[in-house]
């Protein structure tokens, strides 16, 4: 992690030219660049490679302070170096700055700030363009922004420690969450707060995302403590972040309707619902920003970025038929549509599948069929399925944890860069089997057995079946095994 964020003080995001945060742009060379890279892929190796072994280890169990204190140790060189894989952080003090300013963050953007230092660091994509979060975190971003006075390092590093302080609160909730479903919470943790793809998005970038599923998971376990009310209102709290976080208030609020006497049912849903509707309202209106939010919900996807499944497909059809921004329509309904119909779905079936576990998979949902795909959203899901997903659920979070964490350059492009995904991971692949006893010892044991065996039956050409074989080769060795007297 130390490496990574050395190597972001040349590659990442560019800050404001008076701040501690900026990148030596212009000035790092190709050499520079060269070595900064070098040292990049090393951290993400290194750290990745340290966080599968530990996921390995954890088979054997493991208590909660030791996975505690890695992802502390993990964090410090992220919370005071500089923002990495996105601008983000730098939006936000300038969200802030505008609300001392009297400006309204849903008419105007940050360019209305004119030549301050609160702008230089803002993404061009946004610049211009209205705020899409909700008042509650606006507000936040400008009480920071009155303590941080004319300091943008300030405003980034108060900014940096709300979203510590969610992660904080979802690694307090997470392991009641795993026990109720009957999950190991060693392992939730791990895949949850050890994770070097949540720790470098919700610290390295400061992404708004750890609060707010900080407060969903928060009011998922008071919810699961017969505490419903408080639960909403947690789960309302998040909403005024980040909008997709209002599906876990329904969740909720169905649950408790489930718990009820069979007269009292819609009683409470009406109680509950009115209760989260009343307190989204007071705190619009507490903070004075009104509901011009709901308006700039459609700016994100102005952004047409090809990580986006619906706007993949767009492209991919349009090419053959042209039509871009009808075809680009067509399938954003689609996609639409099937976020509705899974989280109904998934609604109905909360109660089978557990309401932690099935907020989870609506929030998953809504990133994969969404109108825009940024890595970061992948972190809604990813906290929810850590504490309540299914074997093969927590393997896709594993797998994306790693995927998109290499899809993003740290200069916070979208642009995936393909020789750094493909050193990262012919590395990764190297030093996991180095590394692991158990992986040499098949290749030592059986696969090179096989391909002794193929090599005199001058069969090389069947190679697809020599994995095949050295995997039969280990099946009847684990049988005598495990029949074996102890």
């Amino acid at each position: 992690m130390t490496l990574i964020g050395w190597a972001g003080a040349t590659l990442g995001p560019t800050g404001p030219s008076s701040s501690l945060f900026g990148r030596v742009d212009g000035h790092a060379g190709l050499f520079g660049i060269t070595i900064a890279t070098t040292v990049l892929v090393a951290g993400l190796v290194a750290v990745f490679g340290a966080w599968l072994f530990l996921g390995l280890v954890l088979r054997a169990g493991a208590s909660l302070r030791p996975l505690i204190a890695i992802a502390i140790a993990w964090s410090v060189p992220l919370l005071l170096g500089p923002p990495l894989y996105s601008r983000d952080v730098y939006s936000y003090a300038a969200l802030g700055r505008m609300t001392i300013a009297h400006l309204n963050p849903y008419v105007v953007g940050p360019s209305a700030l004119g030549h301050s230092q609160f702008v230089t660091g803002v993404s061009s994509a946004w610049t211009h363009t209205p705020s899409p979060y909700g008042p509650g975190f606006i507000a936040l971003c400008g009480s920071l922004a009155r303590i941080a006075g004319p300091s943008v390092t300030t405003a980034v590093l108060l900014l940096r420690l709300v979203e510590v302080a969610g992660l904080a609160l979802a690694a307090a909730c997470l392991p009641r969450l795993a026990g109720r479903a009957h999950k190991d919470p060693g392992r939730a943790i791990w895949l949850a707060i050890c994770n070097p793809f949540v720790l470098v998005h919700c610290i390295g970038g400061a992404h708004n995302e750890a609060i707010m599923i900080g407060l969903v998971l928060a009011g998922l376990a008071l919810a699961d403590a017969d505490h419903h009310a408080l639960g909403v209102l947690c789960c309302v709290a998040a909403a005024s972040i980040k909008s997709p976080a209002g599906i876990a208030a329904a969740f909720v609020i169905l649950d408790a309707a489930r718990n009820a006497a069979p007269r009292q049912r819609v009683v409470t849903m009406a109680r509950l619902g009115a209760l989260g509707a009343g307190a989204f309202a007071a705190l619009t209106w507490l903070t004075g920003l009104g509901y011009g939010w709901l308006n700039a919900l459609s700016v994100p996807g102005t952004n047409r970025l090809l990580l986006t499944p619906t706007t993949l497909v767009a492209q991919l059809t349009s090419d053959v038929i042209a039509h871009d921004t009808l075809v680009l329509t067509a399938t954003r309904t689609v996609g639409w549509l099937l976020i509705g119909a899974a989280t109904v779905h998934l609604l109905i079936r909360r109660r089978s599948m557990g309401v932690t576990r099935a907020c989870g998979l609506a929030l998953a949902a809504i990133v994969v069929f969404g109108p825009i795909l940024l890595p970061w959203y992948a972190l809604w899901s990813i906290l929810l399925v850590a504490g309540a997903g299914r074997r093969i659920e927590r393997g896709v979070a594993i797998f994306a944890s790693i995927l998109l964490m290499l899809t993003v350059q740290p200069s916070g492009s979208a642009m995936p860069d393909l020789w750094l995904i493909a050193t990262v991971l012919c590395l990764a692949v190297t030093i996991l089997v180095m590394g692991a006893p158990s992986i040499r010892r098949w290749i030592r044991e059986d696969l090179a057995v096989a391909l002794d065996h193929y090599r005199l039956l001058d069969h090389e050409g069947r190679m697809l079946d020599i994995p095949r074989r050295a995997l039969a080769r280990r099946a009847p060795a684990r049988q005598v095994a495990t029949r074996a007297p102890s």
